[in-house]
Formats: structure tokens, C-alpha cells, sequence
């Protein structure tokens, strides 16, 4: 990624990737300096805004209920919405934040549309299954089950599990017998 960036000291989407990359390491330096790369490339765009809402997100982690950092991250995330309103990722971070702040109902709203706008991160579609769970949505979670699973998302153990039980609430007992010996096998 950083050969491609020298080569292509314009590109804002190698600067998002560079972000990605200090994010997974956990590298506060390096998130701070891509986001500055990304300012001078494209603005305070979508990708900037995106990531400026990440490393509050990360900063606020450790707080519980409502942060005035979280406040401003949602801020950034609508921002970043009105710019790119079909990136999964958007609203994927705003459900964790209303997961954090305790408030289920925007958290599954969320979850269950970065879902439908294609994101397939296993802790999220998790999430969301035990969030319907909860809510004793029972149908909503078995028919997104089966979407991912038309879709041919590899389901972790945990999630076959899931699966099993609410295929079990259905009635559906063939199933969950299918889903819970995958899950045992796994």
C-alpha cells in the first residue's frame, strides 16, 4: 500500500486503506497521519469523516452510556452518510455505537442495514441475530439467516448455532437439527 501510494500520491482510496491497515494494528500515529494524507488528497470527505468517527469511537471505548465523543462521531457518520449513502461500513459503526450506548433499537436499525447494503462482518451479522433474538423476532432472524446463507457466507460455529436455535423457535426442527449438527461439527 505504501509503494502505491507514492505512486499515486492523489488517491484517496490508498489513504483509506492505509487507515485500515493502522486501525488493525491498532496504530493511533498511523490512523492520525492517513487521515491528515486524506484531508490533503480529497478534503474532509466521506472517507475522512469515516475515520475521524472511528478513532473517536476507539477513544471512547472504554466510557459507558452516552460520550460526547460518541456524540460527535454519529455527527461525522451523518455527515459521511449524506456523501456516500451506500457504504455498509457507515452504518455498521453507528449500530456500535448505539449498541454501546445501550440503545438496541438504533443498533439493530443499523445493523440490519449495513447488512441489507452487503456487510457480512460475522460479529455484526451476530449481533444482529442475537439483538432479533432478544426482541423475540424470530422470523426477521431466521429469513436473514437464510438470505446469508443463499449468499454463501460461511457462518462461524456460534452463528450455526444461532441458527439452530432460531430455527427451533420457528418450529422448524429439521433445520435446526441440520444447523446444530453443523455447529457441533465446527
Amino acid at each position: 500500500c505504501q509503494q502505491i501510494a507514492e505512486k499515486e500520491p492523489n488517491n484517496p482510496q490508498i489513504r483509506y486503506l492505509l487507515f485500515e491497515q493502522a486501525l488493525q494494528a491498532r496504530d493511533d500515529a498511523g490512523m492520525e497521519q492517513a487521515l491528515k494524507e486524506i484531508e490533503q488528497v480529497a478534503g474532509q470527505g466521506a472517507y475522512w469523516l469515516y475515520g475521524q468517527a472511528v478513532r473517536l469511537t476507539l477513544q471512547a471505548k472504554d466510557q459507558k452510556g452516552p460520550s460526547p465523543m460518541l456524540d460527535q462521531a454519529l455527527k461525522y457518520l451523518a455527515q459521511a452518510r449524506e456523501l456516500r449513502q451506500s457504504w455498509s461500513r457507515i452504518p455498521l459503526l453507528m449500530a456500535g455505537i448505539y449498541d454501546q450506548e445501550g440503545k438496541a433499537d438504533l443498533a439493530l436499525k443499523n445493523y440490519l442495514e449495513a447488512i441489507e447494503m452487503g456487510e457480512h462482518n460475522p460479529g455484526a451479522v451476530r449481533r444482529t441475530v442475537q439483538l432479533l433474538f432478544q426482541k423475540q423476532r424470530y422470523a426477521e432472524a431466521s429469513q436473514l439467516l437464510r438470505q446469508l446463507e443463499k449468499q454463501q457466507m460461511l457462518f462461524s460455529p456460534a452463528l450455526n448455532r444461532a441458527s439452530a436455535e432460531v430455527a427451533l423457535r420457528q418450529g422448524e426442527f429439521d433445520r435446526a437439527l441440520e444447523m446444530a449438527r453443523k455447529a457441533a461439527a465446527e
